[in-house]
This record gives structure tokens, sequence and C-alpha cells, in this order.
């Protein structure tokens, strides 16, 4: 069992995502293996067009390759990640909230992608769950909307 505090969690786990930023640009030289320790298997990526379980690392990189691939059309030559939030949710869970931006040659912002990603460490290393694009259109990214719940009662 994990009994690491949250500041020893949080530094971990910043540790590990400066180490998979390193190794993001491994996707457009071809340096795969380097990736796959990053992720769990199965993944689901999940955007407003749909959603996509990933069944093994292949398909994996395949996903991110593809994503890269798209962001570097003629007009984004370059992606830079503009900062992240940390969040334990438990000893073996925890979320990153980052926002990249995506630059032309003459390096004016382009566009703003904010992504929520699950990491979990099920023994062998913290590992990316689901990978979640936030839809700005639907202000996810600006402000949670707390919501009212009924009350529940469990049990007898």
């Amino acid at each position: 069992m994990n009994t690491s505090s949250t500041t020893e969690l949080t530094t971990q786990i910043s540790r590990w995502y400066e180490s998979y930023l390193e190794a993001l640009p491994g996707l457009l030289t071809g340096d795969l293996p380097t990736l796959f320790d990053y992720f769990a298997v199965p993944m689901l990526s999940v955007s407003s067009s749909g959603a996509v379980t990933l069944r093994n690392a292949a398909e994996v990189v395949n996903g991110y390759v593809t994503m890269f691939e798209a962001a570097h059309e003629a007009k984004r030559r370059r992606g830079v990640e503009c900062g992240h939030t940390i969040r334990i949710l438990n000893a073996r869970a925890a979320t990153i909230s980052a926002t990249w931006e995506w630059h032309d040659d003459d390096g004016n912002a382009l566009a703003k992608i904010p992504y929520e990603t699950l990491l979990a460490d099920s023994g062998d290393g913290w590992r990316i769950v689901v990978i979640t694009q936030l839809d700005p259109d639907l202000d996810a990214a600006v402000s949670p909307i707390t919501l009212q719940s009924p009350s529940v009662r469990l049990g007898s």
C-alpha cells in the first residue's frame, strides 16, 4: 500500500510528468518504445467528438501520433505546455490539468487546448488511464458548475 504524504505524491507525480513531457517529442522522431511506460492499457481517450478505448500499446501510441499529426498541420508548428495542476485523489490516483498552446513558425499562439488526465499507480508506476480534451465551447476548462444532489440514503 502506498503510504506517501500528499506532498510526496505531488512531488513524485510532478517528476513523472516532467519525464513524460521530455518523452513526448519521441512521437515525432519515432522513439515510441520510450512512451509505452507512460500509458495504462487499455486507456480511454475522450473528447466532445467521441471516446476511443485504446486496447494495447500500439493503439495508444498510434492515437497520440494521429493527434500530433493533426496538430502539426501546415499552420501549427509547435506545441507548448502552458502549465499544469496536479490534484491527488488518493494514494494511487491523481489528475493533471494542463493546457497546451499550438504556435505557428513566428511564435503566434493559434489554439489553446486544455486537457484533464487521470493517472493511476497499480504498483508498477504511474500511468495515464484516461485523457480528456476539454471543450472550451462548453466552458469546461473555465468554470466547473456545482450541482446540488438530493440526499441519498444507502442501507437501512
